[in-house]
This record gives structure tokens, C-alpha cells and sequence, in this order.
């Protein structure tokens, strides 16, 4: 029982995150055009932001993809 409803909340969360990133990856790419572009006073500072969001958003997924990919070994394994 506490495995399904870890599963459950992991499966949760993997889909939130896969909704997110469209809006993650438009606000990293239209950040990265203003950098570009120097549109701000600190484009340097504005281009290391974005590099932690994506690095921050990359990490998170990966957290999530472990424990989901194992989740799904084990059920597989107590299928058989």
C-alpha cells in the first residue's frame, strides 16, 4: 500500500512537471533573447539566472525520473 501511493504521488508530480515544461522551456528561451539582445541593464547577471532555472528545473525532473523508473522496475518484477 505505501509503494501504490508513492507511486501515485511520484506519477503526480512527473505529470505537473511535463505540463510545466513548455512554459519553463518559452520563459528560458525568451530570457536567452533578451540577454541576446541586451534589452537589460545586466544581461550577464539576467544569463546566469536562467542557466540556475534550467539547471534547478533539469535537477528536479531527474529526482522525479529515478524513483519513477525504479517504481516501475519493481512493479514489473513483482508482476512476473
Amino acid at each position: 500500500m505505501f509503494y501504490t501511493r508513492q507511486f501515485c504521488c511520484f506519477q503526480k508530480f512527473y505529470k505537473t512537471m511535463s505540463e510545466m515544461k513548455g512554459e519553463v522551456e518559452y520563459v528560458i528561451k525568451t530570457g536567452r533573447q533578451v540577454v541576446e539582445q541586451k534589452q537589460v541593464d545586466f544581461p550577464d547577471k539576467l544569463g546566469a539566472q536562467i542557466d540556475a532555472i534550467k539547471q534547478q528545473y533539469n535537477d528536479l525532473g531527474a529526482s522525479v525520473r529515478k524513483p519513477r523508473t525504479c517504481f516501475r522496475f519493481v512493479e514489473k518484477c513483482s508482476v512476473h
